[in-house]
């Protein structure tokens, strides 16, 4: 009996708005070391059975190998990029340029789904792959972002802090993703503005948000 060696890979990119997709101007990342295991492996516990280091625009490959079950495995995130995204296709179904990486908090190890190498039955795709390898096993990271900041007494009413003007504290501030009813829907995060009237949000997912304040301050 004989049979054609099977191959993974592909890519490694910053997912700048974190919609799973690698997009157009996105930037792959060099440098990132991936693990390969067999699905009947334990990412971090069992020995990999290939490592690779991405390079040549985020590229990671494992070839010649036996027909069968894999999980591939990144130990580290990217330095700048703690976390994967959180739009992730987990099936096992061969498309390119989403996002394949599932991890349980920021910088922690980010794991494929169980991969499914047949000869001859992978996609003949774009990155110059054919029917014995599946090259779409892609990982998008990026960094949380923080918003904020001042609630003030704008005694004059130009819409400007000017000096003089105070910060004001204990005002009741909540945030929303684009698309939710502030006051309607369950805010994502609250905060009370401390400090002279500042207040702000951190680790959120690169989206659009609205701040609302239920309540104006007390005169």
């Amino acid at each position: 009996g004989f049979y054609s060696p099977v191959a993974i890979g592909n890519v490694v990119w910053h997912d700048a708005n974190n919609n799973g997709l690698r997009d157009g101007g996105e930037t792959p990342v060099d440098g990132v070391l991936v693990e390969l295991y067999r699905s009947t492996q334990t990412p971090g516990v069992d020995a990999p059975l290939a490592t690779d280091t991405t390079a040549g625009g985020g590229i990671y490959g494992f070839d010649g190998l036996t027909p069968g079950d894999y999980i591939v495995s990144i130990p580290t995130p990217p330095a700048g990029f703690p976390r994967s995204s959180t739009v992730t296709d987990t099936a096992d179904n061969r498309e390119d340029n989403d996002d394949n990486g599932t991890q349980a908090t920021d910088g922690a190890r980010t794991t494929s789904p169980v991969i499914n190498l047949a000869s001859g039955a992978e996609p003949n795709g774009t990155d110059g792959d054919n029917a014995n390898g599946d090259l779409t096993i892609d990982f998008g990271f990026f960094a949380p972002v923080n918003l904020g900041n001042l609630v003030w007494n704008d005694v004059n009413n130009n819409g400007q802090v000017d000096p003089g003007e105070t910060g004001l504290d204990g005002v009741g501030v909540e945030l929303y993703t684009e698309g939710q009813t502030p006051g309607v829907d369950s805010p994502v995060a609250t905060d009370t503005t401390s400090g002279g009237g500042l207040y702000e949000f951190t680790g959120l997912n690169p989206t659009n948000y609205v701040v609302y304040i239920p309540t104006p301050p007390a005169d």
